[in-house]
């Protein structure tokens, strides 16, 4: 679709894009230097990174902290996952989406466990069923159900032994995989339970976001796949993440 746009366009677009980022991060940065000579009582600010003038780190901000540790962890298992989804898509492209699933599972249970695990695969499979009966209004219930339940996420995670990071991390998750799901059973378009699973398990989306239609995330592309648009795809998801971290921070400041 974009390969038909005027490239002074996507060029404007790109400039639109990026001087957006560049100022929110401004923002961010001018908003911490404003509050850097308070006495603040307690350890609540460090000395921060020495590129960016010696500013304090708010150690107050364990979401933040969550997210940077969390990449730390998942970046790893980004470089197999594209790596072997290269591989896949130039021998048997078909098998594209149970690896998906399989990469996904292996992180999850390497991660939180079994138990904890199947916990997160519980979801999907409850709305894939909901999806199969073709009912909207008990999908709608099963959403509010769960909204409720997960007031209530905290106590049930206190009976298995989770970091307070995963037990963060596993909170987004579930929010994240709740929207895959509630989005692809109001769809109408007809998809395998491979295809389902694929969707709203995608390792690179799965805790971290942004949220995408199933449309584009099966949508073939009209030119080859190679390694630099899987990159770009992988930054852009990246950024996207680092914008809802830096969003965080930003809270955390005012």
């Amino acid at each position: 679709m974009t390969s038909s746009l005027p490239r002074s366009e996507l060029v404007l677009y790109f400039i639109l894009w990026t001087g957006g980022v560049v100022y929110s991060i401004y923002n961010v940065y001018s908003t911490g230097r404003k509050y850097y000579d308070l006495n603040r009582p307690g350890d609540e600010f460090t000395p921060g990174w020495s590129w960016l003038g010696g500013a304090l780190q708010d150690q107050s901000d364990y979401e933040l902290e969550s997210w940077f540790e969390f990449l730390y962890i998942l970046g790893p298992w980004l470089v197999i996952h594209l790596s072997v989804s290269l591989l896949i898509e130039k021998i048997l492209q078909e098998a594209l989406c149970s690896w998906y699933i399989l990469v996904s599972v292996l992180f999850l249970w390497e991660y939180i466990g079994i138990s904890l695990s199947v916990f997160v695969l519980l979801q999907p499979c409850v709305f894939y069923m909901l999806r199969w009966i073709g009912n909207r209004s008990l999908v709608w219930g099963a959403s509010l159900l769960f909204l409720i339940s997960m007031m209530y996420f905290n106590y049930f995670l206190t009976s298995e032994k989770v970091s307070d990071q995963q037990s963060y991390m596993l909170e987004m998750a579930m929010y994240w995989t709740h929207l895959r799901c509630l989005s692809l059973s109001l769809d109408k378009q007809q998809y395998s339970v491979v295809q389902y699973f694929a969707y709203t398990l995608y390792l690179p989306t799965l805790f971290l976001g942004p949220h995408i239609t199933i449309y584009h995330f099966h949508k073939k592309p009209s030119h080859t796949v190679t390694l630099s648009h899987r990159l770009l795809n992988l930054l852009y998801v990246s950024a996207q993440s680092y914008s809802h971290a830096g969003s965080q921070a930003t809270q955390s400041i005012v």
